[in-house]
């Protein structure tokens, strides 16, 4: 965990090898994430062999997309991140990720260095952090004696007429939403 003033941020790097079995290892970190409060910001990169471009995803990529995407983390990067030729062969895959789950962070940007340092493409992230983004709150306030007034005004019978319990359900349903629309402030 990284500790920058007021603001704590969890750093998750992982390396998972290339044939460990994959559905064990996404179960197990759906446990190490779980165990981070929600509001907690992460950040989560690293070299996870699992190909995440959208033309080769299976079941598993997707359980392992599915799962992250439930507990608030993005995707920062679904670009080819490696390149190899074998056999005369080149295979191109997207297995370094980087995740983001921040609402303390502003304008992150994940990217990638195509550097021929290595075999992998070398994944960045910057990020402002240990500022709040500004939160818009709408308030609206009902005046509740104008409403009851409203709905004692009202000609219920009208509804006496229809036969189809969808059509009066919508019809009550227009009534009180144009009753509130009108006394809202």
């Amino acid at each position: 965990m990284l500790k920058v003033r007021n603001y704590d941020l969890d750093i998750i790097v992982i390396y998972r090898p290339p044939h460990t079995n994959k559905q064990l290892f996404v179960k197990e970190l759906e446990r190490v994430i779980q165990r981070v409060p929600i509001n907690r910001d992460i950040i989560m990169f690293g070299d996870y062999n699992i190909d995440i471009l959208e033309d080769k995803l299976d079941h598993i990529a997707c359980s392992y997309l599915n799962m992250l995407s439930s507990r608030g983390l993005q995707c920062g990067i679904q670009d080819i991140t490696r390149e190899a030729v074998s056999a005369e062969r080149r295979t191109a895959t997207s297995i370094d990720h980087v995740f983001v789950r921040t609402e303390s962070a502003s304008e992150v940007q994940a990217y990638l260095l195509t550097s021929p340092l290595a075999d992998h493409y070398l994944t960045g992230l910057t990020a402002v952090i240990g500022k709040r983004m500004p939160q818009n709150v709408c308030k609206t306030s009902l005046n509740n004696k104008a409403i009851e007034k409203k709905l004692g005004e009202q000609y219920w019978n009208e509804l006496l007429n229809y036969d189809d319990p969808i059509s009066l359900y919508s019809r009550i349903k227009t009534i009180f939403c144009n009753i509130y629309m009108t006394q809202r402030k």
